[in-house]
């Protein structure tokens, strides 16, 4: 589309000012406008744009990560800003979330914009977005869980992202569903994991919460892009769960700490599989 635009608007311009001989500068200056009026078009077709061109924007589908300011027609290559991506990421959520066809399952629609949010803090921290990867449902057969992400960061796991319902909140240990406070019970023992609802982030490293839980201004579900973060704590937050590095236990004590972990969970997986046979005991006998 910046091509073909771009081409046509060159062309134009050549037959029709070239053969008068302009000033160096003013050539420049209508290259550059043809550059941006290209590249407008081509904004107006991303998702965080479309069908609005306010006199600032941004493009995040861009490679360049330019931004554009048409009320001078100039391009600025500037970096993104922690406001602007919680401005995208708020946006895109209330797009999904305000959907008709989004019925249920509220956290499934978090997905899409939390991938596109965590890919732009990860460079605001100075990483390379690209080298983030986020395997989502991937199962962990040692727990028998399934958190909503796995990430990676360079082809290394660093840590777990589990999604909950906006308004649920993002500290576990406050949740009332049975579903949700086992899913905790198995989740506990993962040494770096975000939980999020959209509205607030906790980071957890073997069931103990780093900080505190980050609260964001506005609700995801209705702010759209006057959502924001009140500080940079989500940000501090996000580069301490990505340059995460494991860490073996440094006494006796966190030793039997972490196994006596794995053995409730073990004896809580040999229960049930008891009480499984048992049923299928019971169902048998009473078919024969």
């Amino acid at each position: 589309r910046f091509l073909v635009s771009y081409s046509r608007s060159a062309k134009l311009f050549s037959r029709l000012f070239i053969p008068a001989k302009l000033q160096p500068s003013l050539y420049l200056t209508t290259c550059r406008d043809l550059f941006t009026d290209a590249l407008a078009s081509v904004l107006a077709l991303c998702p965080g744009v479309r069908g609005q061109l306010p006199p600032r924007v941004w493009s995040q589908g861009n490679p360049w990560k330019t931004r554009v300011d048409f009320s001078v027609g100039v391009v600025l290559r500037l970096p993104m800003t922690l406001q602007e991506a919680m401005s995208i990421f708020g946006h895109d959520a209330k797009l999904k979330l305000s959907n008709p066809g989004a019925s249920s399952a509220s956290e499934d629609q978090l997905r899409a914009p939390l991938e596109i949010l965590i890919a732009n803090l990860a460079e605001l921290t100075g990483l390379h977005p690209d080298h983030v990867v986020m395997v989502g449902e991937a199962p962990l057969a040692g727990l028998k869980a399934r958190p909503d992400y796995t990430v990676t960061y360079n082809n290394v796991l660093v840590g777990f992202i589990e999604i909950k319902a906006p308004g649920k909140g993002a500290d576990p240990r406050r949740f009332r569903d049975r579903h949700d406070k086992d899913q905790w019970t198995k989740l506990q023992t993962l040494p770096n994991l975000i939980y999020t609802d959209g509205n607030g982030f906790s980071l957890w490293r073997k069931g103990e919460l780093q900080g505190t839980v980050v609260q964001l201004v506005g609700d995801v579900e209705i702010a759209g892009n006057r959502l924001a973060a009140p500080d940079e704590g989500v940000l501090s937050l996000l580069a301490d769960f990505l340059q995460w590095e494991p860490q073996p236990p440094r006494s006796a004590k966190e030793l039997a700490e972490t196994v006596a972990r794995l053995c409730c969970l073990l004896r809580e997986d040999g229960s049930k599989v008891h009480q499984r046979r048992k049923l299928q005991s019971g169902a048998a006998r009473w078919v024969d």
